[in-house]
């Protein structure tokens, strides 16, 4: 018994000091925008006669730029800026604008009001600003999701909207 005991004071000294922090892995998700026509159209649709994936869309976000890229690609493996595709964490949404794969951990404060301006090609453009924070606990965190498009707030709890063209 007395060789069991060393063994039994590590284990409950493990046990205990392994349950203070938690490490989480946080899925890092795109804002995504579904851009439909008055008809309800996908223009993002490569199958849509009038989509406008030739068009030269393109993103600004902190001083770069982000032209349309790699339509209707499927998966991911690292940052593209701007893109039209299915979004990976939903395989049944529709092709939607793309542009991300933002961390909800970043740093110790996420994204609060984070900034992107999208321009269409036609001189008009929209400014999507999101928020994508933790807030509670290591042992029960809780991500924010906020979206805004030209300043007004279409999402509480997710970053998909959609934009009518």
């Amino acid at each position: 018994m007395k060789k069991l005991l060393p063994f039994f004071i590590l284990t409950a000294v493990l046990l205990s000091s392994g349950c203070d922090r938690m490490i989480w892995d946080f899925i890092t998700p795109n804002v995504s925008i579904l851009v439909q026509n008055a008809d309800g159209d996908n223009l993002l649709d490569p199958a849509f006669e009038s989509n406008i994936l030739d068009d030269e869309i393109y993103a600004e976000y902190n001083g770069d730029i982000y032209p349309l890229a790699n339509h209707t690609r499927e998966s991911y493996p690292r940052w593209e800026g701007l893109r039209a595709g299915i979004d990976e964490w939903n395989r049944s949404s529709p092709i939607t604008l793309l542009f991300g794969e933002f961390s909800p951990s970043r740093g110790d404060n996420g994204y609060h009001g984070e900034t992107f301006t999208v321009y269409w090609g036609d001189g008009t453009k929209d400014e999507i600003t999101f928020d994508l924070y933790v807030t509670g606990t290591n042992r029960k965190p809780d991500v924010k999701k906020r979206l805004w498009i030209n300043g007004k707030q279409v999402s509480k709890n997710s970053l998909t909207a959609k934009i009518v063209r």
